[in-house]
């Protein structure tokens, strides 16, 4: 007799443990999506911010390692253009700092993908360099 109502004792307990974790978890999972949510709703406010972190960090090393490059109009060759990318990438982290840099990942996905915008914008923004674009104009006025 004493045995059974420990058994019933006991399978009552566990299925009291059984009902937490689930809601513990069905309450996790509301958080979880409330927090995708927040993000996806916030998207623009992020987007901004690290397009203002990417715009400095582009001006810092546009100024110290890219203009002397897009004064002579010369494009630059792509092992320094390479190491570039990688200070810029760098750079960027750094002036999120840690907190922001991961809720730029959270907002991204993962590490390669964010990485992968930075690098891109980084790209775009070379690309479309007004000084290096003026100073070939300037040359080829010259010749003509």
């Amino acid at each position: 007799m004493f045995d059974f109502i420990l058994l019933q004792y006991l399978f009552n307990l566990t299925l009291y443990i059984v009902g937490v974790i689930i809601i513990f978890s069905f309450i996790n999972k509301i958080f979880k999506f409330i927090k995708k949510f927040k993000y996806v709703q916030n998207f623009t406010l992020y987007q901004k911010v690290l397009i203002y972190h990417m715009d400095r960090a582009y001006a810092i090393i546009y100024k110290d390692r890219l203009l002397i490059w897009s004064v002579e109009a010369t494009k630059v060759s792509e092992p320094d253009f390479a190491k570039i990318t990688k200070d810029y990438v760098e750079l960027v982290i750094k002036m999120l700092g840690p907190m922001l840099y991961k809720e730029m990942m959270y907002l991204y996905g993962n590490d390669d993908t964010l990485l992968f915008t930075v690098v891109e914008y980084f790209n775009d923004k070379y690309e479309n360099d007004e000084i290096r674009d003026a100073s070939i104009e300037n040359l080829q006025d010259e010749k003509d």
